[in-house]
């Protein structure tokens, strides 16, 4: 009789450990989910000026090295972007 109580004391202890882990999970995946959408949201908002600034400077005939520097600039902060999901996924 006692060995039983001791299992299922222990099987009590295992279903809420694994609760606490699902749980733990759970609040782990939708922070990792606000924080990609958030990145992912920054990203198409500085797309969409950029895109912007490209267009108006073909309407202004402005020289290619503007526009080169523009796309370089793009380039870092989506790299920088992407790193920071990928330290946040380690």
């Amino acid at each position: 009789q006692k060995y039983k109580q001791e299992i299922q004391d222990l099987k009590s202890q295992l279903e809420t450990r694994q609760e606490k882990l699902e749980a733990q999970r759970d609040k782990i995946l939708k922070k990792a989910n606000e924080e990609a959408h958030k990145v992912l949201e920054e990203a198409k908002e500085y797309a969409d000026q950029t895109m912007k600034l490209f267009h108006k400077f073909q309407k202004n005939n402005v020289d290619t090295s503007a526009v080169e520097r523009e796309r370089q600039e793009l380039r870092r902060r989506m790299n920088k972007a992407e790193s920071k999901m990928a330290e946040k996924n380690k």
